[in-house]
């Protein structure tokens, strides 16, 4: 009788070990009917009281991993939150010093499962989300690359800030695994996930930049794994020399010919950011030549945003050898045009419209890009999609790129509703650096629109004077003199007088040196056209204008802007030892 029962427990064993293996292998195919039917079978074993299968933590790791791909099926939800259940009740009452449970490759599986789950998972995942936390930092040491990117990906996935983690696992990356024993994939992923988490630090970036840089022209390193490096890198670390090194060599040596739309407008996008390294022209010519009409259909609609703003970014970095990014620009202008492209978002709406601005050579083609991009369907002129959609930058990038292209009276209906929305909402905005420069190009762009634009702007401008910058301060005057200089006032509205005396106090307290030849320039200018005279401003203005030229930092077309505007005021002491010097 003993044996018998011996020999049934064997057999029993024997079937728990093949139910296992066979669940195993239905998770390890690419039928999604397969995970399910694991997935299924799996809670069935746990909901079972004095079953003998042993769901063991990988097992439940790889089935909540495959469970999270196939959020369309009904039976997803309920599956998910049993699996989470499961993971999280053993790890509540297992020894947090259990290898075979808590080992760094089990807490890899388990965070890659969660990080595909989603940002708003069942109340269950995030409970084993959290639960998994305390292990982490004692774990990440021994982890291997694919374990490190598994949890570098899930942070960034879920936008946890667990910073203490990132660190750990950048440290372990380099003075433990060595970045030269990672998979070109692995590492790409890693360096991905770490700099969006903002953990891309100076130590990491550069012993990444130097790796990489071994791994151009190597076989076997795919086209989206440069992408990815080439992108994070330029995105967070576009002044480290080692960087810069990189994208040189990248410029010379990258092969591109497997490179498909979208890589190819990350790394534009990458270099857009690293104007300190030169394009080799060869790029350009490939970039044009692999992007046609049947080929820009496979490219995101963002990513095709990123590589206007990219080769805008480039040519505006380099003038004296524009013609190449331009031409670039022109070509895909003329792609989504002929293309019917639409859907694209406010921000790809944005950058295009500031890329076509800098290439207008004045051609039909630049107005057949803006009405495209400003139509009806690609862009529903309507008060409350622009307020509510669209960020006050992104709507001074199109009313400046209009204007630089002189085509802002063509489109009447974007610009009178765009002015509506500044003029109403203006006051809501936060003097944030992006705001700011908003404000500075629109009223650029509208100051023809008269005081009722020009004011409100005017009145923002003076409640956030701490904020504001040597730069969008006269850019802001200059426009408001430019609105006054075309309309019947005879004199400056109050407020514009306030705002030049604010101006005064704010340049008392800064450094000359945060000031440019066309800061000073601008606003005495503006001074000039407003005859307002305020001696103090006028005085500081000299004494930059006059080091400027005596340091060689101020060209003959701002020095007679100077000359101008205060040929213009009431004092003429000031003036005199500029004009001397001059």
């Amino acid at each position: 009788m003993h044996v018998g029962r011996l020999l049934s427990c064997a057999v029993a064993n024997e079937v728990a070990s093949r139910q296992v293996k066979d669940l195993r292998r239905l998770l390890s195919s690419g039928s999604r009917d397969k995970w399910l039917q694991a997935c299924t079978a799996i809670v069935d074993i746990l909901n079972t009281p004095g079953s003998l299968v042993r769901v063991e933590f990988t097992l439940l790791a790889a089935a909540l991993i495959k469970c999270v791909k196939v959020p369309k099926d009904p039976r997803q939800l309920s599956l998910l939150t049993a699996l989470s259940e499961s993971m999280a009740q053993r790890l509540e009452e297992g020894d947090s010093t259990d290898v075979s449970v808590l080992s760094p490759k089990r807490i890899g599986e388990a965070m890659r499962a969660i990080g595909a789950a989603g940002r708003s998972p069942p109340t269950a995942v995030a409970r084993l989300r959290d639960l998994l936390r305390p292990h982490l930092l004692a774990t990440i040491p021994d982890m291997g690359p694919l374990q490190l990117r598994h949890v570098a990906w899930a942070i960034n996935k879920l936008s946890l800030p667990w910073h203490s983690e990132i660190d750990m696992a950048i440290n372990t990356m380099l003075d433990r695994v060595g970045l030269a024993s990672v998979g070109s994939d692995e590492l790409a992923t890693f360096v991905w996930a770490v700099s969006r988490m903002g953990g891309c630090n100076g130590r990491f970036a550069s012993a990444v930049a130097v790796d990489w840089a071994g791994r151009v022209g190597r076989p076997g390193v795919s086209a989206e794994a440069h992408a990815l490096v080439l992108s994070s890198l330029g995105a967070t670390a576009r002044n480290q020399s080692e960087v810069v090194r990189l994208f040189d060599v990248c410029s010379s040596k990258l092969d591109l010919d497997n490179f498909k739309t979208s890589e190819l407008a990350s790394v534009l996008w990458a270099f857009g950011h690293v104007t300190a390294s030169t394009l080799d022209p060869r790029i350009w010519k490939i970039c044009t030549a692999k992007f046609d009409e049947s080929t820009i259909r496979q490219c995101p609609l963002h990513s095709i945003g990123n590589a206007f703003w990219a080769a805008g970014s480039v040519a505006q970095s380099s003038k004296s050898d524009s013609h190449l990014p331009l031409a670039f620009v022109r070509h895909l202008a003329e792609l989504i045009v002929s293309s019917g492209f639409d859907g694209f978002t406010s921000g790809a709406i944005s950058s295009i419209a500031w890329a076509v601005g800098l290439a207008s050579d004045g051609g039909p083609w630049v107005e057949r890009t803006f009405r495209h991009l400003l139509s009806s369907d690609q862009c529903p002129i309507d008060g409350s999609c622009l307020a509510q959609d669209w960020k006050p930058l992104e709507i001074a990038t199109v009313l400046s790129s209009l204007t630089e292209a002189k085509l802002l009276d063509a489109f009447p209906a974007f610009t009178s509703t765009a002015t509506e929305v500044v003029v109403d909402d203006i006051g809501t905005w936060r003097p944030t650096a992006q705001n700011i420069l908003a404000v500075s190009q629109i009223s650029n762009a509208l100051w023809s629109t008269g005081q009722g634009t020009m004011l409100p702007i005017v009145d923002w401008a003076m409640a956030n004077a701490d904020a504001l910058t040597p730069q969008s301060e006269s850019r802001i005057l200059w426009a408001t003199a430019r609105m006054f200089e075309s309309s019947v006032l005879r004199e400056p509205p109050a407020s514009v007088v306030a705002f030049v005396s604010g101006l005064a106090d704010q340049y008392r307290s800064r450094d000359g040196h945060q000031y440019q030849q066309q800061d000073v320039a601008l606003l005495v200018w503006a001074l000039g056209t407003l005859r307002l005279s305020h001696y103090e401003l006028e005085e500081r203005c000299c004494v930059l204008a006059r080091g400027m030229l005596m340091d060689g930092r101020i060209d003959s077309r701002h020095l007679a802007m100077v000359l101008w505007g205060l040929s213009w005021t009431e004092s003429r002491a000031a003036p005199s030892g500029l004009a001397k010097q001059t």
